[in-house]
C-alpha cells in the first residue's frame, strides 16, 4: 500500500512539473521620484499586485493610484485631484 501511494505521488509530481507556474505577490513596491526647481516629489505604494507566468514570461501588475503616499499631505491631495490624476 505504501509503495502504491509513493508511486502515485511521484508520478503526479513528474506530470505537474511540466506545467507552467504563476507566481503572485500582493505586496509589491512601486515608487517614483521627480526633481523640480521648487521641490522634490516622491511617492511610494506598497500595495501593488503582480503575477509572473514562468512559461511565457508574461508579467501583469495592478497599482491603485490612490494608494500612493507622499511626504506632504498637500501633494497627495493634488495627486488625487481630478486636475492631475483622475483617480
Amino acid at each position: 500500500m505504501k509503495r502504491i501511494i509513493t508511486t502515485l505521488v511521484l508520478i503526479s509530481g513528474i506530470f505537474s512539473a511540466g506545467k507552467a507556474q504563476d507566481y503572485l505577490t500582493r505586496n509589491g513596491n512601486v515608487s517614483f521620484y521627480s526633481h523640480t526647481a521648487l521641490e522634490d516629489i516622491k511617492a511610494q505604494n506598497n500595495e501593488a499586485v503582480s503575477t509572473l507566468n514562468s512559461q511565457t514570461g508574461d508579467i501583469e501588475f495592478k497599482v491603485a493610484v490612490k494608494s500612493f503616499h507622499f511626504a506632504k499631505t498637500a501633494m497627495e491631495d493634488h495627486f488625487n485631484n481630478s486636475d492631475y490624476m483622475n483617480s
